[in-house]
């Protein structure tokens, strides 16, 4: 009978970088094996952020396959979606069970399960055992109470079992890779896992806790039989999951000398402590495949990091860095912020130790704030640890998590290290480099302006961006606030300014350092070459960014000029399908610009720059090129944008708003006083960029009191702190329809901590959210 009832595990993870290329969800695998091998069918959906789970799709599975238990593993980024599912999936069908595991269950307090209306269960334990216990007791009509390692409501009650010791032999726990319930056909990498648990005490991690400080193996012979199998399958790319790949070294080694021995051709990432590697080891390491390995740093400061009770030393750490380096092998280094005692000085250290290492800030060097989880010592004793909770009210199913300050860093100067750290990593430099999204990175720079004020890297990247759309006098003004800033060495800012290249347009002939602004269709056997073609494309002359023969053909042309000729591309071009080719371009020059210098910054308003770019056709640009589509905005002429084209003018305003600009926005939004269709809008472009006395004021102002006016008014009250009028207008307007002002209505009782009338609204956000999905998908059915 067992056969013949499914148990549907579903795998989120929509709130990482991770793709459906790359997600494994190893741990419902493992489940998956283990109900197999006792009898169980089980299928796995997954909600990945390129690929996510529509609510037709899970009502097509339970409607053919009736599962008896839904399983999902929950985290603190998860947990929402996860109910939202679980209610969706009782609005299906009430009978199905539904059991949640993993880091956010484990330690979550029995009565997490009050707020969590629609799961049933929570797994204490390791999941092949529960989850299989669960579904023999739920298709035998057994209580609950027989199943050990969970906790559950009946009626009013809440219950807990007593926990199970599990297998001591991993082996015991069959492998979701050799019992093919993962495909790996769509896949990038394979999980694999060599042991599970850890011995160690760190205060921020629930691991060790939750595998009783021990830690287990699967035997050397199951490990390479995985990687056989999914070398079999065409991966070659290993991702080993153990919390301390090398906690035994000996055991690492014979695993290095199989993969050796075997002579498999594969790269691996790893992580693991570095008092846990030697020169030997590592050597062997990446003979075998090591391309990269995390080790945790969590804070360079000492003290703090002997706070921790990781029980490392960070004064070990630079020569295993470098020792793995030196073979090749990339190292991450996992870094915490928000760590007790910590200040912003020691995170700093730790930013620097960082970069000083050559380490690439991407994935897990990035650094991550504190989060603290149930089960760990921080969330145990946080007040000993002198963390101050933020949130005056969170449901019982969450943990502080990340809302919280401490007694040595306030919210504000988090914020501070969490915008430094942004800026540092290799993102936000690979945005910057290739300026392919200015206004985003200008939008940070700006929003974190009072947090990041004082550092040498924040001036650097707002002037560039600032140069590259032509704002010159907010540029001037960002410098001066440098130059006043005394944190800062005033001798750097003028070599700084030195340095500065802009561009005026002439309309004398193309020279070498002269920037133009063209159109080029590149042709090879008469047929046109995407790659090599675009409208508005812009080149430095002898700047390096393309062939040295292309921009010497553009010496001496002038604004309006074409010309056609012909190159043979290098033998080390970059695509090779055009290496030694030659290629047939027709080009025409839009603008030419040359370069000017200043030698300080009081120079730079007597540049007196205002290209023009009003008679070149930018209007449909908007979405491909935002830079000079802007360029194009702030060069047309005010009256007549007044008076046939205000859709443009409002977009020039929202971009004024976007950098900062704010009384250049209010100067042109004067201009709508006497259109009330405008003014509405103007009103709500102020408030999406949280001016809301501004808002307020133009709402204020507009005759006609329509039901998005009255929102947009309340929106306003709401973050200018003035709870009362904006509880009294969405009162006045209430709409059980609209997510937004139910969300509205929900903060403001969170703050007034009225627990009841919060916990209803969340019921009723949760039904708007499934209708939305639904009617998105075309299905309108409705769930109570």
């Amino acid at each position: 009978m067992s056969k013949d009832i499914p148990i549907l595990l579903i795998n989120i993870n929509t709130t990482s970088n991770i793709t459906a290329f790359q997600s494994i969800p190893i741990s419902l695998g493992y489940i998956a094996a283990y109900l197999k091998i006792n009898g169980f069918n089980s299928h796995i959906l997954d909600d990945l952020e390129d690929n996510t789970l529509r609510l037709g799709e899970l009502k097509q599975f339970i409607s053919k396959h009736h599962p008896i238990l839904v399983g999902f593993s929950a985290y603190q980024a998860n947990i929402e979606r996860i109910r939202l599912y679980a209610k969706y999936i009782k609005s299906i069908d009430s009978k199905i069970k539904v059991i949640i595991g993993g880091p956010q269950a484990t330690f979550m307090p029995t009565d997490g399960l009050l707020d969590l209306k629609y799961v049933d269960i929570i797994c204490r334990s390791e999941g092949e055992g529960v989850m299989l216990d669960v579904a023999r007791s739920l298709c035998n009509n057994h209580s609950l109470s027989k199943v050990q390692g969970i906790s559950y409501m009946e009626g009013d009650a809440l219950y807990d079992t007593e926990l199970p010791k599990g297998f001591e032999e991993l082996d015991k726990y069959p492998s979701p890779y050799l019992l093919d319930i993962i495909d790996l056909s769509q896949k990038e990498a394979a999980m694999v896992i060599t042991s599970r648990g850890c011995i160690y005490h760190c205060i921020f991690c629930y691991t060790p806790r939750a595998s009783h400080f021990k830690i287990r193996f699967h035997s050397i012979e199951r490990v390479m039989d995985e990687i056989r199998y999914c070398i079999k399958k065409g991966v070659t790319r290993f991702w080993f999951a153990d919390p301390n790949f090398s906690f035994s070294p000996k055991r690492t080694e014979k695993l290095m000398d199989q993969i050796l021995r075997e002579n498999l051709k594969i790269s691996f990432w790893c992580q693991t402590r570095y008092d846990l590697v030697n020169e030997s080891l590592l050597k062997k390491m990446k003979r075998a495949g090591a391309a990269t390995i995390a080790y945790g740093l969590e804070s360079a400061s000492k003290p703090i990091l002997e706070g921790t009770k990781k029980n490392l030393d960070v004064e070990r750490l630079p020569k295993v860095v470098k020792l793995t380096q030196s073979l090749g092998i990339d190292v991450e280094l996992f870094s915490i912020y928000g760590l007790p005692g910590e200040t912003l000085d020691d995170a700093r250290k730790t930013l620097n130790f960082v970069k000083g290492h050559g380490i690439v800030m991407e994935g897990n060097a990035g650094a991550q704030q504190l989060e603290i989880y149930f089960g760990s010592e921080l969330h145990q004793k946080y007040k000993d640890y002198g963390i101050i909770p933020t949130k005056s009210h969170k449901p019982r199913y969450l943990s502080i998590g990340t809302d919280f300050e401490t007694t040595t860093l306030s919210s504000k100067d988090i914020t501070k290290i969490k915008a430094i750290w942004f800026m540092n990593t290799s993102h936000f430099q690979q945005e910057f480099a290739s300026k392919r999204d200015v206004f985003a990175l200008l939008s940070f720079l700006i929003h974190y302006s009072n947090a990041l004020k004082g550092e040498y890297e924040y001036y650097f990247y707002l002037t560039e961006l600032l140069k590259e759309i032509e704002e010159y006098d907010l540029l001037y003004q960002t410098l001066k606030s440098c130059r006043d800033d005394t944190s800062l060495d005033s001798n750097w800012l003028d070599e700084f300014v030195r340095q500065f290249t802009f561009y005026q347009e002439i309309r004398d002939g193309i020279d070498y350092g002269f920037k133009v602004l063209f159109d080029r269709s590149g042709y090879m056997d008469g047929q046109l070459v995407d790659s090599i073609s675009g409208h508005f494309q812009s080149l430095t002359i002898g700047g390096g960014t393309f062939i040295p023969e292309f921009e010497e053909e553009l010496l001496n042309l002038r604004e309006g000029e074409q010309k056609t000729f012909t190159i043979r591309f290098p033998e080390d071009y970059l695509d090779k399908d055009l290496r030694e080719c030659d290629i047939l371009f027709q080009v025409k020059i839009h603008k030419a610009y040359k370069p000017v210098f200043v030698n300080d910054i009081e120079e730079i308003p007597k540049l007196g720059i205002t290209n023009d770019y009003s008679s070149l056709d930018l209007a449909s640009f908007k979405e491909k090129r935002p830079v000079l589509y802007f360029l194009y905005l702030k060069s047309l002429d005010r009256k007549h944008l007044i008076m046939k084209k205000p859709d443009l003018l409002l977009d020039l305003i929202d971009r004024y708003l976007e950098i900062g600009k704010v009384d250049q926005a209010l100067t042109l939004a004067n201009n709508f006083v006497g259109n009330e269709n405008f003014k509405k809008r103007l009103a709500h472009t102020f408030k999406k960029h949280k001016l809301c006395k501004v808002a307020l004021g133009l709402y204020w102002g507009v005759k006609s009191k329509d039901y998005e006016i009255k929102l947009g008014e309340a929106i306003c009250h709401f973050h200018l702190k003035q709870y009362h009028q904006s509880l009294k207008i969405l009162s006045e307007i209430y709409n059980e329809k609209d997510i937004r002002l139910l969300y509205y209505l929900q903060e403001i009782y969170r703050i007034k901590n009225e627990v009841e009338e919060m916990r209803e609204l969340g019921e009723k956000i949760l039904n708007l959210k499934i209708q939305l999905l639904l009617s998105k998908e075309g299905l309108n059915k409705q769930t109570s």
